[in-house]
């Protein structure tokens, strides 16, 4: 696949104007779904005392299997809601591209607790078992659909898994975890991947076994949006010898080395609730492209564009 590695405002003029157009329609957000678009919620797991629920998207009309977005919002692993209207915006311009989106519950690791120096670095009790619970509570949501795709009518082979903040981290950190093999994916059928992709907003992959490597196989195509000002999840790594948040900064390199497909979007100077909104209003032109030239067209890309950055 042929492999750029720099996005240049005069050879994707496209990407600028379609932002120009979009712009508008972002300062008024959708509070309520489309007619054509039908909602349902079901539960997909039980899980201690934990009633986990998605929430099923498609246009009403349609026929046949489709490619399925899975999603999980943000929140610092503390709290979060699978429904919010601030989604809204990126999940009807998902519809209206032909996939069908799956918004999913999961556990909250970290509800009630700190972040310090013990919860960032134990292993059992605090920001990697919250991570890890995320991540199979995505892979048991991912099961349940695999499981009902006839019900559903989606295609199991052209799922991508995406998230804004922890449910950004969730989604890069499951397909690392597939990729290897690591503990927790045994739920999901032998050879499966979100081939469909990774979009991520805002997130990182937590490890504790040092900078994120893909052995086995090559990470899905991943686009990435992230303000460079972001102190929540920081865009440059932070590591205390094995352990770290490895974020775009660092994962975009990782990935041109281990043979992926990506698009970083970099918003210079930007924090972290703007990098999250960017990417579900102004940046949806990016997510159309990705999905397009880099999923349906499998053209790889290798690339970084710049917004506020002055050529």
């Amino acid at each position: 696949m042929p492999v750029q590695q720099s996005l240049r405002p005069f050879r994707f003029l496209f990407l600028l104007l379609c932002i120009g157009k979009v712009s508008a329609s972002a300062q008024n957000p959708i509070t309520d779904l489309p007619e054509f678009i039908d909602k349902q919620t079901v539960v997909y797991a039980l899980k201690q005392t934990d009633t986990l629920r998605m929430d099923i998207y498609r246009q009403r009309e349609t026929r046949g299997r489709q490619p399925v977005v899975l999603f999980q919002s943000g929140g610092s692993f503390m709290t979060g809601s699978r429904d919010r209207e601030t989604f809204r915006n990126y999940f009807v311009a998902l519809i209206e591209n032909g996939f069908t989106v799956v918004s999913i519950d999961y556990r909250l690791g970290m509800k009630g607790k700190k972040y310090n120096f013990h919860t960032l670095t134990s292993k059992q009790d605090g920001l990697a078992s919250a991570v890890q619970q995320a991540v199979e509570d995505l892979f048991s949501a991912t099961d349940y659909l695999i499981r009902h795709a006839d019900r559903w009518q989606i295609d199991p082979d052209s799922m991508l898994a995406s998230g804004s903040s922890a449910g950004a981290i969730s989604a890069l950190q499951a397909d690392w975890i597939l990729k290897n093999r690591y503990p927790g994916s045994e739920i999901l059928p032998q050879g499966f991947t979100y081939r469909g992709g990774v979009i991520a907003f805002a997130g990182g992959i937590f490890s504790r076994r040092g900078g994120p490597t893909w052995k086995q196989r090559a990470p899905a195509p991943t686009l990435m949006f992230h303000g460079t000002k972001d102190r929540i999840v920081p865009y440059r790594t932070i590591r205390l010898f094995r352990i770290g948040m490895f974020t775009s900064n660092n994962l975009h390199r990782r990935m041109r080395r281990a043979g992926g497909d990506y698009l970083l979007v970099r918003l210079q100077g930007k924090d972290h609730l703007y990098g999250a909104g960017y990417a579900m209003s102004e940046g949806l032109p990016f997510t159309e492209w990705f999905l397009r030239e880099c999923i349906l067209k499998d053209e790889g890309r290798q690339l970084v564009f710049d917004i506020g950055k002055e050529f």
